[in-house]
């Protein structure tokens, strides 16, 4: 009787173990995709503020106010009355010369 006895010991024992290896290998590996969660929400949210600064630039693209600034600079636009002051660039002088 004290064989069965002991042997019974022995197989409780084992099943514990092998339910506490399992359970901190689970713990492990909760731990780990957590922190997995954490960094792509952090990463979700520098996209968010990326894509609301980009729509922000598409946004002011689409204002009178920068249609005309963009037609000045590149066509080199005036309204009536005003003139136009040309301002001398000493670098590309420098290569020039």
């Amino acid at each position: 009787m004290n064989k069965k006895i002991t042997v019974k010991r022995v197989v409780i024992a084992i099943i514990f173990c092998v339910v506490a290896v399992s359970l901190i290998r689970q713990n492990s590996t909760m731990n780990k995709i957590q922190q997995q969660i954490t960094e792509k929400q952090k990463q979700i949210n520098q996209l968010k503020e990326s894509n609301q600064q980009l729509q922000d630039e598409v946004n002011e693209t689409k204002t009178d106010a920068f249609i005309e600034r963009k037609a000045r600079e590149r066509l080199k636009m005036i309204k009536p009355g005003e003139e136009v002051i040309v301002q001398e660039n000493s670098n590309a002088n420098d290569k020039k010369n």
